[in-house]
């Protein structure tokens, strides 16, 4: 029997509304309904009155009645589940001082067997792994303690072998700390400060300094002498390391339009016009040398890497060691003793050379548009990317890169890298490369107003470990000098030929993620200035087609 109606359904039976409204309603399968005996019964009641006057005030008793049920109801339901609650607590209360009881008991316990450090390092982590043993609301049996023991015995040896671990580890780090930061710093001082250099991770896996911080007792000091051979072999490797990633650079130099058949040198990486950029499917960012090779795209950062582990003269190598959060582009590095994982953990911060991107490839239009932009300033296309970046120019863009043809043409006064990174390849080959054009003195004054407060980039490639951090090296930024304090090995502050050293490293700043805030120069007098470029435009245009084309841009 249903007994439950909805108020519609009560209503096509011949219930009065003004019967039923007021009492409590349930929702049954998403819809509101009324108890029907109690519907049944005071529709019998309401029938029985006569006259709207009784009608009325016996609905106004029908409702306080029901208020004052429902709200005795859920005072009643409120004082219930208090109760339930304050029992919850009560118990749990009991549970935990038990709990902290057998707990402290089992600590004791251990210290009279001897894992006193084990005990303190244990308990400061979670002790989840206890908690059907001390999660009890009894004190703890000599009984129940026999019958755990042999289990915490073996959580304790393996807490009492990650403390050997970390011993060795700190021994390593003091190691590392002492003797090779500062050598390393050292010969980073020693270079020019946009120079690429191997990190501090592939100066430790050197056959000289690996070998030389593996030396046994790891509780003992390295001798000077040998630290000093150590260092003296940093020079050479890097040059190697260097002439090595250079190489794979030129091969990408070679395969371009530019300078396909001829012979490429390292001086062609130093020059502005050497621009290559990283394609992929949402963005192509732009590089000049030797940014395109201490990107963060060309390293992984990873604490713990692919290894291999056999020594120097093994004739198989085993299967590598392949970390649980493994990425497919990691490397895999060769140690020849399982006493070298300490370096890599100790260096762990320092980024993993995975390869220069196949992606990466030498922009041909690019490259034409900054032998243009160089015309326009009057400077020699010898001109390279450290002394762009130390004059930073601005130009007007002309060109057809920098101009929607469905708006009316307005000036476009951008910074030179700007400027470069929006160039794309023209539709149509021209002759005349009338792309850019020099600003004059009140222009210049107020593109270099622009330049005191445009966005800058702080995120450059440390030079220590290839890690990218805040590089600006100012008060109201401490944590570089933190960090180049934890690279080097030095306490804060930062000594000034430090500072000065990372301040020079201005090819290694990873721009691009700030070019869509750099806009054009705002100058007085736009749309006159904006007429007169259209009349240039138009006249170097109409001269090419007179004289024809005497050159092709690139594709």
């Amino acid at each position: 029997m249903v007994r439950f109606k909805t108020l519609d359904d009560l209503i096509d039976m011949g219930y009065d509304e003004k019967a039923i409204d007021f009492l409590p309603s349930y929702n049954t399968r998403g819809e509101l309904t009324y108890h029907l005996g109690t519907v049944a019964t005071l529709a019998a009641e309401y029938k029985k009155k006569r006259g709207d006057k009784a009608k009325q005030a016996w609905r106004d008793e029908q409702e306080q009645f029901w208020a004052n049920r429902l709200e005795h109801g859920l005072s009643c339901r409120s004082a219930r589940k208090l109760e339930v609650a304050k029992e919850e607590a009560r118990k749990k209360a009991i549970l935990e001082k038990f709990a902290e009881e057998r707990t402290e008991t089992i600590k004791a316990n251990l210290r009279k067997l001897g894992w006193e450090k084990e005990v303190e390092r244990f308990f400061k982590k979670s002790d989840y792994r206890l908690y059907d043993h001390t999660y009890k609301a009894r004190p703890l049996s000599d009984r129940e303690w026999a019958g755990m023991l042999p289990e915490i015995t073996s959580l304790m040896e393996a807490e009492r072998e990650e403390l050997r671990i970390e011993g060795i580890e700190a021994l390593f780090q003091d190691r590392i700390n002492k003797w090779l930061k500062p050598a390393f710093t050292a010969f980073i001082l020693s270079r020019p400060p946009n120079e690429i250099n191997p990190n501090i991770r592939d100066i430790a896996l050197m056959d000289e300094w690996r070998t030389l911080l593996c030396t046994k007792p790891f509780d003992e000091d390295l001798k000077e002498s040998a630290v000093e051979a150590a260092s003296a072999q940093i020079p050479e490797f890097a040059g190697a390391f260097r002439k090595e990633r250079i190489e794979l650079l030129l091969d990408v130099v070679r395969k371009s339009k530019t300078y396909s058949g001829q012979e490429v040198t390292e001086d062609i990486l130093q020059l502005a016009s050497t621009i290559f950029r990283r394609r992929s499917f949402d963005s192509s960012d732009l590089y000049t040398y030797p940014h395109v090779l201490t990107h963060e795209k060309n390293f992984l950062f990873i604490a713990s890497p692919s290894i291999q582990v056999a020594p120097r003269d093994a004739e198989e190598l085993p299967p590598p060691e392949i970390p649980t959060l493994h990425s497919p582009e990691s490397p895999i590095i060769r140690l020849y003793s399982h006493d070298e994982k300490y370096i890599l953990k100790a260096l762990e911060s320092a980024g993993v050379w995975i390869g220069l991107s196949s992606k990466v490839e030498f922009d041909d239009a690019a490259h034409e548009h900054m032998l243009s932009l160089l015309d326009a300033l009057g400077w020699s296309h010898d001109t390279t990317a450290e002394e762009m970046e130390e004059r930073q120019p601005y130009v007007e863009c002309l060109c057809e890169c920098y101009h929607d043809p469905t708006k009316p043409r307005s000036r476009k006064v951008f910074r030179w890298k700007k400027a470069i990174f929006e160039c794309k390849p023209h539709v149509k080959a021209k002759g005349d490369r009338l792309w850019f054009s020099k600003l004059d003195e009140n222009e210049l004054q107020k593109s270099e107003q622009y330049e005191e407060v445009r966005h800058r980039s702080w995120y450059h490639q440390c030079p220590w470990c290839h890690n990218y951090r805040s590089m600006y090296m100012y008060d109201s930024h401490p944590r570089l000098r933190r960090h180049v304090s934890s690279c080097c090995a030095i306490q804060e502050p930062c000594p000034p030929e430090v500072q000065e050293h990372v301040k020079k490293v201005t090819l290694l700043a990873d721009e691009e993620p700030w070019f869509h805030y750099e806009t054009s120069v705002a100058l007085e007098g736009e749309q006159e200035e904006a007429c007169q470029t259209c009349r240039k435009i138009a006249a170097s245009e109409a001269d090419q087609e007179v004289g024809g084309d005497s050159g092709s841009d690139s594709e």
